[in-house]
């Protein structure tokens, strides 16, 4: 691995350390974080907030992203383009 690749990957090791200290240490469920947290990402109490978590929920659902793939694949094996070959 070139020293780039492993000082990123150190990095990202340290901070995903981290953050899943920071959540031990700050009491993880019934903390006294969580409540404020809560209420705010609820989105029961606003329409327009609860519309769209209903949007994004049916755009990642398997009832949309199923067909999607299978369309998807339908589409490039009937296309059927090769890459195109390398010079190099």
């Amino acid at each position: 691995m070139p020293a780039n690749r492993s000082l990123r990957f150190w990095t990202a090791l340290a901070l995903s350390f981290a953050v899943w200290l920071a959540a031990l240490l700050m009491g993880g469920a019934g903390s006294e974080y969580d409540e404020p947290l809560r209420r705010l990402l609820y989105a029961g109490n606003d329409p327009v907030l609860g519309r769209n978590a209903g949007i994004l929920t049916w755009i990642g659902s398997f009832q949309l992203l199923v067909p999607l793939a299978l369309l998807a694949t339908l589409y490039l094996a009937f296309r059927r383009r090769r890459r195109a070959r390398c010079c190099c």
